[in-house]
């Protein structure tokens, strides 16, 4: 004999019934609600512009020293030392590579900095533009939210000439409820005064990940650009893989890690002398100031500064090389634990 209960109908209104039934027992409908902030963001420094001179002051920033020649050289941060390029010597071809906009300048004006840091001894900075009273161009910092103390981070503008006494000209501090302000707003713009400083613009937007760019070069091939620019406190992972000679003389077939002696040091860019000769190399900056990393086949680094990122050798002279290197470049943004360390000051 054939059953006589009929199947259950759950038509639209038996499934609201159902819904809401599910939702008194304690059962959320959606998923939680976004964070306030994404796990990385960044800050994008839109512009700055200062008064020329100091708050509560007629004197200038600067005296009127001479103007240094824009082709006279540059400086190569490399591991913490400064090595100052003429003109003339092999790391100018390094220094070649860089170009700033031109602007009128006048020497009574600020090298303005624009530096991001957290407490005292962890800071992310941008290349000092050389007497300016306003930025040429955008820049951006990376920051890991978990890294934002209780405190805020400060958001200085300096006068940096060079030395270890740089002058504030003026400087803001970011609390967490100023940052989620300012990301939920329809904006996302902060717009500040302080001291000398008379409009600081800064634009938050979430950091996305990016696919790893791939280039192919000659292995006599200058540094060369690798996907978009470097932000400051931004992780980067370089890989090289290749095979290569360097010469009649030192013609020993070679990967990006170079020599694994002294031999032909003497051939090195004069900012990586004590790394393997023909080790492959990374470079990042725009202007006459810029940070060398030594890659050999692989290295994973948080950019000090932000820049052009370009790829290379460490050989002042690539005319006589022959191969091919393969370069990898991925980014990402660090964790907390590696931007504060790294943005520690060396």
């Amino acid at each position: 004999m054939g059953s006589s209960r009929r199947p259950i109908d759950f038509g639209v209104p038996a499934l609201l019934v159902v819904g809401a039934l599910i939702g008194s027992c304690g059962v959320p409908a959606s998923g939680p609600p976004a964070p306030p902030l994404p796990a990385a963001i960044v800050l994008r420094v839109d512009a700055v512009e200062v008064s020329s001179t100091p708050e509560d002051s007629q004197r200038p920033w600067d005296g009127a020293e001479a103007e240094t020649d824009p082709g006279a050289g540059c400086k190569v941060l490399v591991a913490g030392a400064t090595f100052l390029a003429p003109a003339f010597a092999p790391a100018s071809v390094l220094c070649g590579l860089a170009s700033s906009p031109h602007k009128e300048r006048h020497a009574e004006d600020p090298d303005l900095e624009v530096r991001l840091g957290v407490g005292v001894d962890v800071a992310y900075a941008s290349w000092p533009e050389r007497d300016s009273l306003s930025l040429s161009r955008r820049y951006e910092f990376v920051v890991p939210v978990a890294a934002v103390p209780a405190d805020g981070l400060k958001l200085d503008v300096l006068d940096n000439d060079g030395n270890d006494d740089a002058q504030l000209v003026g400087g803001v501090r970011l609390s967490r409820a100023k940052l989620i302000e300012a990301y939920q707003s329809a904006s996302k713009t902060l717009v500040f005064s302080a001291g000398a400083v008379r409009r600081l613009e800064v634009v938050l937007s979430p950091y996305t990940d990016e696919p790893a760019v791939v280039v192919q070069r000659s292995a006599s091939d200058v540094p060369v650009k690798v996907g978009r620019p470097v932000m400051a406190g931004e992780l980067v992972s370089a890989r090289a893989i290749g095979s290569f000679t360097v010469g009649s003389w030192y013609d020993d077939k070679l990967g990006p890690a170079g020599y694994g002696d002294e031999s032909a040091r003497a051939y090195n860019l004069q900012p990586f002398k004590t790394a393997p000769h023909a080790c492959a190399i990374a470079l990042i900056g725009d202007g006459r100031t810029i940070d060398g990393v030594v890659v050999r086949a692989g290295a994973d680094f948080t950019a000090d500064h932000g820049g052009t990122l370009r790829v290379g050798l460490n050989d002042e002279d690539l005319s006589n090389n022959e191969g091919n290197v393969r370069y990898e470049v991925a980014r990402r943004a660090p964790t907390a634990d590696e931007w504060l360390s790294a943005g520690r000051k060396k």
